[in-house]
């Protein structure tokens, strides 16, 4: 089963969860952890870890972070490091976010797929979405 941890600055990772909700029904393997800025950055890493070990029956985890350097993807990264099937993305939109629901509720249809390919699709998903009207 796949794990989700969206995180980012502010109330982002919670708003983001709060809309696929919306979308796509609530799913207890999808984590939000917001860093407000007020907390260290001890404390953000040890809400990331604490929302791993509330995936723990997950055999896969995708950390989904709202900008590259920033603090949630610093320390996302390093929880990374560590792991095996885990990957964290950046520069993330809710449609991605929806994507990856969507193959933690309903993994038959994805079987076959290896880690890195779910990974690109998933990415391709959030660039088909945005775009200019």
């Amino acid at each position: 089963m796949l794990g989700i941890i969206a995180t980012g600055h502010g109330n982002f990772a919670t708003g983001m969860v709060s809309a696929v909700n919306l979308l796509a029904g609530g799913n207890p393997c999808v984590i939000p952890v917001d860093f407000e800025g007020t907390e260290s950055e001890e404390t953000l890493q040890r809400h990331l870890r604490e929302a791993v070990d509330q995936l723990a029956d997950c055999s896969s985890i995708l950390f989904l972070t709202d900008i590259l350097g920033g603090s949630p993807f610093k320390n996302a990264a390093v929880i990374k490091s560590a792991m095996e099937n885990c990957s964290v993305l950046y520069g993330i939109n809710l449609a991605m976010l929806v994507e990856c629901v969507m193959r933690a509720q309903f993994p038959e249809q994805y079987e076959g797929n290896g880690w890195e390919e779910s990974v690109r699709d998933i990415l391709k998903s959030g660039m088909e979405m945005a775009g200019v009207f």
